[in-house]
């Protein structure tokens, strides 16, 4: 009997969960009841494949300005001090790099994957990309990984000239965007029109919207170049952490929404531009950064200390415009989209070494930007 009870039990469960599958299923591909129809029109196709070339560029720029304080003693009446003020600039200033790849979307949910296809000497780059794009409501995830050379200089207040830093060895930058969106105007707007193509935008409408974007990035520094991690404290490793949110504002153009009918403009129908913008304040702003040690033993650098800031509020950006021609089942997109992180960090450095002592008190500035090209065909089937 308990068996039998048993059996009951795990069938009906077996029910339960393959009926709320079912019923997620059939809610996600049925039509959206919110939309005015008036506005927009909700392809009836359930797949989408779209190819896509992208071009972009992705720099990171870091600044460090700071005054080293040196103290050799020797006896009670003979303290000899130094002072040295001194800026450092680097930058991974990445050539244009031209990717390629291919999407699959199941209604509002996308997949892709985008590869370098124009290879530069010293450069690598790969990305891959997750969307949820719905009339409403919407979520990107973009993970960017660039292996790219160095141009760095450091100088001394004091002296004419800077010095030289910059190196061939790779450094590795990795990027993992999150962001998302909602509508507060879903019925008469739909932001994925002019990026996606599961809705098309039949009249002009635009919405406010409720952001927020979480970035993760990871910067290597060459390890292999002598000079490189020394000139830089020690540091070999930063991470950062960063959550902002704030309101956006999204417009889709529809030039022309009139009947079909005879005349030179019917040929925009269809046609839709959009601009977005979304000014974001940085409420989360954290970086790790960590100090290597040169090993003989293994001839590298190794992780010896890990230091964890907290950095102040920052306005970060979001800026994207796009356009968009659908025809039949097919559609052509056209988009440009550009990010903005930035950092600030200060520290000090103290060291006391059989009678000498220094201080190394700097603060680092740090600006990671991205800014793409992009071109799609598509086709719902």
């Amino acid at each position: 009997m308990t068996v039998l009870l048993l059996a009951g039990t795990v069938n009906t469960e077996a029910k339960g969960i393959k009926g709320i599958v079912k019923s997620l299923w059939e809610w996600f591909i049925s039509p959206n009841p919110r939309v005015d129809t008036t506005y927009i029109y909700q392809s009836t196709q359930l797949w989408t494949a779209r190819l896509q070339t992208d071009i972009r560029k992705s720099n990171v720029k870091m600044d460090t300005r700071g005054e080293t304080e040196a103290s050799i003693f020797e006896d009670i009446d003979n303290n000899i001090v130094t002072n040295n003020e001194y800026i450092w600039n680097t930058r991974m200033n990445t050539p244009v790099v031209m990717e390629a790849g291919a999407f699959i979307s199941l209604r509002s949910l996308s997949i892709g994957y985008m590869h370098e296809i124009n290879h530069h000497s010293g450069l690598s780059s790969k990305s891959n990309y997750f969307n949820l794009m719905d009339a409403g409501y919407g979520l990107n995830i973009r993970y960017n990984s660039i292996y790219s050379p160095l141009v760095s200089t450091f100088k001394n207040y004091t002296d004419k000239e800077p010095v030289d830093l910059s190196t061939e060895e790779k450094a590795r930058m990795r990027t993992i965007a999150i962001d998302g969106y909602y509508a507060f105007n879903q019925k008469r707007f739909a932001y994925d029109a002019a990026y996606d193509g599961a809705y098309v935008q039949q009249r002009s409408a635009g919405s406010f919207l409720a952001t927020a974007k979480y970035t993760f990035g990871e910067l290597n520094l060459p390890d292999k170049d002598i000079l490189f991690i020394p000139f830089n404290n020690g540091v070999s490793r930063y991470k950062t952490y960063q959550l902002a949110i704030g309101p956006g504002y999204s417009y889709n153009w529809v030039p022309y929404h009139h009947p079909a009918r005879d005349d030179r403009r019917s040929g925009m129908r269809n046609l839709t531009v959009n601009v977005t913008f979304c000014p974001l304040l940085t409420v989360i702003n954290n970086m790790t950064y960590f100090v290597s040690e040169y090993d003989e033993a293994s001839d590298s650098y190794c992780e010896k200390d890990s230091h964890h800031l907290k950095g102040g509020l920052k306005m970060n950006l979001i800026a994207r415009g796009a356009i968009s021609y659908t025809f039949g089942n097919w559609a052509i997109y056209g988009s440009i989209d550009y990010h903005h992180v930035k950092m600030k960090d200060s520290n000090v450095n103290t060291y006391d070494i059989e009678g000498f002592y220094g201080k190394d008190e700097y603060t680092t500035r740090t600006n990671f930007s991205n800014l793409a090209a992009s071109l799609m065909l598509s086709v719902k089937f």
